[in-house]
């Protein structure tokens, strides 16, 4: 959404197949510069970040790309994050006063976050808005059917 404020760090859901685990593809990634932040909301979901800088480079290659920032969501089989936080981001793109509303609780956070930013209190702070929404689209879709 173009008006919409958002830290520069794009968020990668990836969905597992039956039987792979979140856990064990958190090891090989962290030899790719992935750090580990666990099972932060979800015990079927581990949560890796990367900080923006150099891509590996390839053997024979002279060109350098930039990775930027981005954190990747690991979701067990059957998890239903990824679908929750589509279902949040279709809520905002087709309710222009809710994605203000979104946008200004989101300033307040950071404002109250400050400088060194506090990422506990910026992302605790939007977790009752997000479960309004996510409850009153279910609800709908619920009606609706």
């Amino acid at each position: 959404m173009p008006d919409l404020i958002a830290k520069p760090r794009l968020h990668i859901d990836i969905s597992l197949a039956p039987g792979v685990s979140p856990d064990a593809l958190s090891g090989e990634l962290s030899l790719l510069d992935y750090h580990n932040l666990g099972t932060r909301f979800r015990e079927d979901e581990v949560q890796m970040t990367r900080p923006a800088g150099p891509r590996l480079h390839q053997a024979g290659s002279n060109h350098q790309e930039v990775i930027i920032a981005h954190r990747l969501c690991l979701c067990a089989f059957g998890c239903p994050s990824p679908e929750l936080r589509r279902k949040f981001r279709d809520a905002l793109r087709g309710n222009e006063s809710l994605a203000m509303r979104y946008t200004a609780l989101k300033q307040d956070l950071s404002r109250k976050a400050g400088r060194d930013a506090d990422w506990e209190l910026y992302t605790s702070g939007k977790t009752g808005f997000i479960e309004d929404v996510l409850s009153s689209s279910l609800d709908r879709a619920l009606i609706t059917r």
